[in-house]
């Protein structure tokens, strides 16, 4: 046990220096680089003739406080890195499906939230780590991962669902070292350039240099 603990104190020590330092880098990064914030001829360039798309994206994904949300009520498949084929469903409230919760928000006791890991990109919707959660606690998990998502909108939408989750107990925000840039970035496919929707705009946190 000495060792396990030892072992687990080590650990936390090396993600607080990387933490650290990817703080530090994400504020020098921002310093120097203008266009992390505004690049106005590759955002007009990608926006040309995506008036359909505008539209969609309006009707299915828009969310006037995190930029984007998952879609609700549909199911869709695509594929993984290898091609294999994986499904998406999401319920009325745009959870992920895959968990024991179904459409019933009254049985969720556990709301994760996040980015694309929490979502489960390239998995089914029971090979999600919330779906799993789930059928191991056998607990109502509901799984609002977004993908694209940084910690400031998990947090927004989290706030946003909370009064539809009447007896939520525990509410999980999945993070990883990388998300502490999107925190600073307006524009996800500024950051992001493989991404295909051009429509990400984002809320984001300044950094404030007080003087004494």
């Amino acid at each position: 046990k000495c060792g396990n603990k030892s072992f687990y104190i080590k650990k936390m020590i090396l993600m607080m220096g990387i933490f650290g330092s990817e703080a530090g880098a994400m504020i020098n990064f921002i310093r120097s680089h203008d266009t992390f914030f505004s690049h106005e001829a590759l955002i007009s360039a990608r926006l040309q003739g995506q008036r359909t798309a505008y539209s969609r994206f309006l009707d299915n994904q828009y969310d006037g406080l995190t930029g984007w949300r998952n879609p609700r009520s549909i199911s869709r498949e695509a594929s993984d890195c290898k091609g294999n084929p994986k499904t998406y469903s999401y319920d009325t409230l745009g959870a992920r499906r895959g968990g024991r919760a179904g459409e019933n928000p009254k049985i969720v006791s556990i709301i994760a939230v996040g980015y694309s890991f929490t979502h489960g990109d390239e998995a089914n919707n029971d090979e999600t780590f919330p779906a799993q959660l789930g059928r191991l606690t056998d607990a109502g998990v509901a799984n609002h991962g977004v993908g694209g998502f940084g910690p400031l909108q998990a947090v927004l939408r989290f706030e946003q669902l909370a009064p539809a989750y009447p007896n939520i107990r525990i509410a999980l925000l999945g993070i990883m070292y990388e998300n502490i840039r999107r925190l600073a970035n307006s524009y996800f496919p500024v950051y992001y350039k493989e991404i295909g929707n051009v429509f990400l705009f984002k809320p984001y946190m300044e950094i404030e240099e007080h003087t004494s």
